[in-house]
This record gives structure tokens, sequence and C-alpha cells, in this order.
């Protein structure tokens, strides 16, 4: 800046050239100084941009994972071309109703409409509105594989589904059984995903709205935060085709919200996730899971306050859980897990119990006929404690547990403050068939025996059973025992058929086939030899 100015000092005196270059620096100063702010602001704004829009792309991405679809009418489609819905008019979908063929022209519903078409769209009257939408498609036969989608309000009102009003069994039975009595099922629907249902539900509002559509699939998700009395109950009983449950977001339950919700659904092999951390009043989830025979994992159940039945029988029967959830709750209420786990016969481990606080029969069959948990008084395994235990409160709570031992003399009845293990039973055999045909993997635990296993084939080649060892020195029958636990391996021995020499070849080879210059191996296992699962457990 002074050389900038350098040519001025001929021209005036010191002091105006002095006030000159105070001047000048003072604006450049302030000029940095503003410059620094200017910079900073327009770098705040480029990152409040860029935040905004990573959060509309983040959000984009959310919604673009949820197939619901929000149209002011539900839309029925075939799901295989060529194939047509049908739509019978009944005794709750009449009057009030309308429906259309390609969205645009609608027509009023009677009692005699008929509908047969690729794709229905379905919707309340325009003009008119109704609290109540129970049963209707309720024992309607939609006459092939169908998928729906759409705003289900839309059918309390079209017009601003946004504003509907969702009486008391609003959407009661809505493709489920028609009434208590015809036990009709609806048929063919097969994908629900694409509805879209309401953030807020009334009491008994989804109640047995998908019961029995045994060829459902695919449910839609529910993002309600507060669910009402028995609003999901039933609701997908008796599904035996739904793979996967939607998640249920709800952060409190009131009294049996989720009772029997997925009763029998026995293609069911993994469960929502449940984030209710508040249970109000019973029997919230009693019996929510009961019976879903293919469940192999249970949700994180984060609750600590818990109320009357509240997870009573909520797994019972479901006979391929392993692993049971964490129980953190350390006050009880009545029979709050009693029969929770009764008959999960392939339950290996059991979540330690840190109640302090017990109520009347809070243990109750808690881990009845569980014959696959292995807790031992011992000093090796997974710890296992319970902090307080009262007979009175626990009657038959491990009863027909053959592996359970408190005392080394087979007590069924736990000590409180005592640190038991439990010990994983499952085992896998594996088959090492030496050069034959491949042979599945097959599940069992310790203490089974070892039954009727498969018979690989080998060209060539006679199968001379199977060994414990790759030697082929310890030969296994179906009367042994398992006696360990994890990976066993199996391998087979094989009678070449040209001498009377007994051949072991390709020891430690894997499984699948292979071709030798003597021999030439088949993939084709014996299909009348079939590994029958053993009877007998814990001998």
């Amino acid at each position: 800046m002074l050389l900038f100015l350098m040519p001025l000092y001929d021209k005036m005196s010191s002091l105006e050239y002095i006030y000159i270059c105070y001047t000048f620096y003072i604006v450049f100063i302030r000029s940095v100084f503003y410059m620094k702010k200017i910079i900073k602001i327009v770098l705040t704004t480029c990152l409040s941009f860029m935040l905004v829009f990573t959060v509309c792309s983040n959000k984009s991405v959310v919604e673009a994972t949820s197939n619901a679809v929000d149209t002011p009418y539900l839309k029925f489609e075939a799901i295989n071309s060529g194939e047509k819905v049908t739509i019978q008019a009944n005794s709750y979908l009449a009057s009030g109703y309308e429906y259309s063929t390609d969205g645009n022209t609608w027509t009023s519903i009677d009692s005699s409409t008929s509908i047969n078409n690729a794709t229905i769209y379905i919707r309340k009257t325009t003009g008119t509105s109704t609290s109540s939408a129970k049963f209707l498609f309720g024992n309607v036969d939609l006459g092939c594989d169908t998928k729906v989608s759409g705003n289900i309000l839309s059918l309390l009102n079209s017009d601003n589904p946004s504003n509907a009003t969702l009486g008391v069994y609003c959407f009661h039975g809505l493709f489920g059984y028609a009434d208590h009595y015809s036990h009709s099922a609806t048929g063919h629907l097969v994908d629900a995903s694409g509805l879209l249902m309401p953030s807020t539900v009334s009491t008994h509002c989804f109640s047995e709205a998908f019961r029995n559509c045994t060829s459902l699939k695919k449910a839609p998700d529910l993002p309600a935060e507060l669910v009402k009395e028995y609003c999901y109950e039933q609701m997908f009983q008796g599904c035996t085709s739904l793979e996967a449950a939607p998640e249920i977001m709800a952060t409190t339950l009131e009294r049996d919200a989720c009772v029997s919700m997925f009763y029998g659904c026995t293609s069911l092999k993994s469960s929502p996730a449940l984030h209710a951390t508040t249970l109000l009043n019973q029997r919230c989830c009693i019996s929510m899971f009961e019976g879903c025979t293919s469940l192999e994992v249970a949700p994180a159940l984060p609750a600590t306050k818990l109320n009357q039945s509240c997870y009573s029988s909520m797994f019972s029967g479901c006979t391929s859980l392993e692993t049971a959830p964490t129980l953190p709750a350390t006050a009880l209420a009545n029979q709050c897990y009693s029969g929770m786990f009764s008959g999960c016969t392939a339950l290996e481990t059991a979540p330690s119990l840190p109640a302090t606080t017990l109520a009347s029969d809070c243990y109750k069959q808690m881990f009845k006929d569980c014959t696959s948990l292995n807790i031992k008084n011992g000093d090796t395994g997974i710890t296992w404690d319970i902090d307080a235990f009262d007979a009175t409160n626990a009657s038959d709570m491990f009863t027909g547990c053959t592996n359970v031992d408190f005392d080394g003399n087979g007590s069924l009845v736990p000590t409180a403050n005592t640190t038991y293990y439990l010990t994983i039973l499952k085992a896998t055999l594996d088959f090492d068939t030496n050069g034959g045909s491949s042979v599945s993997s097959i599940d069992t635990k310790k203490g089974n025996t070892y039954g009727d296993l498969p018979t690989p084939t080998k060209s060539g080649y006679t199968f001379g059973g199977w060994y414990l060892d790759s030697a082929l020195t310890t030969k296994v029958s179906s009367t042994d025992t398992i006696d360990s636990t994890g990976n066993i391996t199996l391998y087979a021995k094989w009678v070449d058929n040209s001498s009377s020499n007994t051949s072991k070849t390709n020891t430690n080879t894997s499984t699948s086939s292979k071709t030798s210059s003597s021999t030439t191996t088949t993939a084709t296992t014996n299909s009348t030899n079939k590994y029958t699962a053993p009877n007998t457990c814990g001998d």
C-alpha cells in the first residue's frame, strides 16, 4: 500500500501524507474484515444447501424403501399377465362406494355389481364419508393372484383421505373373514405391501384385517406410534404364506394391542422389530407369534415395565426358535412370562432373569417342554442367572426340559442368586463322500441318535457306511448317540465292485462329484434313503 502512495509523497506535507496513509490503512483493514464475513456467509450458505440436499436425498432413499402408494383409491391388479381380478359386491361393499377400470370413469356400486378386469379401482363415493369399512372385501374371492395398493383411508373419505375419521372396528376383517361364523377366507390376495396405512389408529382398527389370507406373502408397513386397544388383534392370524412381517413402529401398546397378531403364520421365519417400551394395561403381546413353527429369530423386547400377561405364550409352539431375546425387566407383573416359550423344542439359549420383584405366576410354564435347553449346575458353558425365584410363582417353569438339572440330581427348580451354566446342544452333520454323490448337511443335537443317515452313490462301488474319522476306523450306526456339538464330519467308505478288496478313495476331498481315470462318479442321491429325524432326545 505504501508503494502505491509513494508518488504522492512529494506533493503534500508529511502530515497530509501520514493522514492519507492512515485512511487507506483503515479502509484496507475493514475491507479484509468484511471480506472474511462475506466469505463466511457464502460458505455457510453453501454448506446449508448441501446439508438440505443430503437430508432430502436420504429421505428419498428412505421413502423409496416403502412400497406404499398414496392414491385416493385402492387399486387391485392381477399379478400374472392375462388374468383378471374379480370383485363381487356384498352386503358391506354396496351403496356408498364406486369403482373404475381405468382410473378415470367411475361407476356406483350396488348389491348386484360384479367387476372383472385386470385392474380395478375402488373408493368411497366422492362427496361422502364414513367411519367404518369393516368386512369390505371379506369373503371375496379375487379370482387370481392379486396385489393391492393405495391409501387405505380412501375407503373412508376419498375426497381428502387425511381428514378421514377412524371409528371403532373401522377396518376390522377388511380382507379377512366376512363374519365369525362363515370362516371363509379371502382368496388370492398375495401382495398388500402397496397399501398406505395410517399413522393414527383406533380401537379394533385392523383386528382380523387379513385373517386367513392364506396366499398373502407381503404385508403393508405399520407406521402408527401408538397402537390402541385390540388394534392389531389377529391381524395376520392364519396367513400361512407370510414370510416377512412388517416392522411395528409403535413405542406404546395399549391393552390387547397385538394379541395373536401372527398366530399360526407357519412360513414366517423372522419376526418384525418391536420398538415398544411402554406396555399399557394387560395382554399387549399375548400369543403374538404362537404356532409360528418356522420362526427362527425373535425380536428384541426393550420394555422394562411390564403389565399383566403382556408376553404370555408369545412364542409358544415356535418349534424352530433357537435363541430367546433378552428380558431386561426387573419388576414383573402377573403372568407376564407365563408360557412364553412353551413348546419351543429347538430353543438352546435362555435369557438370564434379572427381575427382583416377582408377581403371581410370572414364570409359570415359561420354558415348558423346551427339550433343547441344557442348563446345569456345573462350571463350563454360558452363564445363566435368576436373581429371584419363588416356586409359587413359577409352577412348571422347566417341566419337560429333559436336559435341565439344577442340583445334579435332576431338579428343575433353580435357586436364586446362583450361577448356572447353559450349553448349546446343536450339532451339524457334514458328509465327506470321498468322491461319491453330494449329501446335504443335517442339523441335529447332542444326545440324539444318528438315526437313518443318507446313502450316497458312486459308480463302480458299493457304499460301505459312514465313519467318524478319515482313516475309516470308527463306524457310525443309526443307534449311536451324538456325543459332541458343532460341526461333525462323517466319512464315506466304498467297496470296489471289481474285486473283493475294500477301497478307500479320495479321502478328505470335497463332497462334489469327481471323475478319475478308472471310475466315473455320479451326482445322483438315492431317493429311497432319506434321513429320518430321531425320536429320542437327551438319552
